[in-house]
């Protein structure tokens, strides 16, 4: 019996008694040899000019086909169709020609896989199609690792929890200004079931800040409101602190609420001006017992206060 060929990949298969005295070097030659390129071996294949472009294929000898890693390189004048045998293979492709045009990997009338310049993939044969695993666009990133690959059915609910992101990973710093954009997010994507419901109670919340002594106000106030609780029936003086000691921003708001039965609080500021919004009054005020009022920054050193109760 003659010697036979492998399927897929063209190894010689030498009959019982085959080629005495030249088994060994037949063996190595066209099994061996060839086994090494279809594991390792690039093939450089020039793609220069136009129309089909066929792998070479032998039976125990070198070939282009058997090789995993299809490097096109050249000056193709046209996109060309790459025709690999109707097998069972997987290839790395690269499209390193020097024109723009691209590398169609296909096996007779099956479905086909295109790879423009620079771009590089993986794809496999079923002996009919050709199928993409994944693509490497010519900037190097992954573009595509099997169409629809990731989909809302296979993340489990609640995979991605608080957790599983490091304190502080997604800072300002990195993201690129307009990076989310109106146009980068779905209508309806972000809905109420969406979010936990903390996130709203935090953002409607006025921090609370409750003091029955003399105080000054500080940069945390900011935002929050300052009560002043019904308990401390002894009047109490809280003080804004001149800018050159707490420089709070321009566009700052605190709220103070002097509780039911509390003692009067004298609102006063050190060396900077309050205005009582429609009145003439600078400088200090009062809040009776049961009232309430806003102080705002509106120059570096110039605040204004308006609220009932307050004189």
């Amino acid at each position: 019996m003659p010697t036979t060929y492998s399927d897929l990949l063209r190894f010689a298969k030498q009959a019982t008694s085959e080629n005495s005295g030249t088994w060994g070097q037949i063996l190595n030659t066209n099994t061996l040899e060839i086994l090494e390129d279809a594991i390792s071996r690039v093939a450089t294949v020039s793609a220069t000019g136009s129309g089909d472009l066929t792998l070479s294929t032998q039976n125990g000898d070198v070939d282009q086909a058997r090789c995993p890693v299809l490097k096109f390189t050249g000056t193709p004048t046209a996109n060309r169709n790459v025709i690999i045998p109707a097998l069972d293979k997987f290839y790395i492709v690269h499209n390193a020609c020097s024109a723009a045009f691209s590398m169609i990997i296909k096996i007779g009338a099956g479905a086909t896989v295109s790879f423009a310049q620079n771009e590089r993939g993986i794809v496999y044969s079923d002996g009919t199609d050709v199928h993409l695993v994944a693509r490497v666009n010519a900037n190097g990133e992954v573009s595509n690792v099997f169409d629809n690959a990731i989909t809302s059915t296979k993340i489990q609910d609640n995979a991605v929890v608080t957790n599983k992101i490091n304190n502080l990973a997604v800072t300002s710093g990195k993201l690129a200004d307009d990076s989310v954009a109106t146009s980068k997010l779905q209508n309806l994507a972000v809905t109420d079931p969406k979010v936990n419901s903390d996130v709203y109670t935090k953002a409607r919340q006025i921090p609370l800040n409750s003091q029955s002594t003399n105080y000054t106000f500080a940069l945390t106030d900011a935002g929050g409101h300052v009560l002043h609780p019904a308990s401390d029936t002894t009047p109490r003086t809280f003080t804004i602190p001149a800018n050159s000691s707490v420089a709070f921003p321009v566009g700052s708001a605190i709220t103070i609420v002097n509780m039911n039965g509390a003692g009067a609080i004298t609102l006063t500021i050190n060396s900077d001006s309050l205005a009582l919004i429609g009145s003439s009054t600078t400088g200090t005020v009062t809040m009776q017992t049961n009232s309430l009022a806003t102080i705002l920054k509106v120059g570096a050193t110039s605040w204004v206060v308006s609220g009932v109760n307050v004189v």
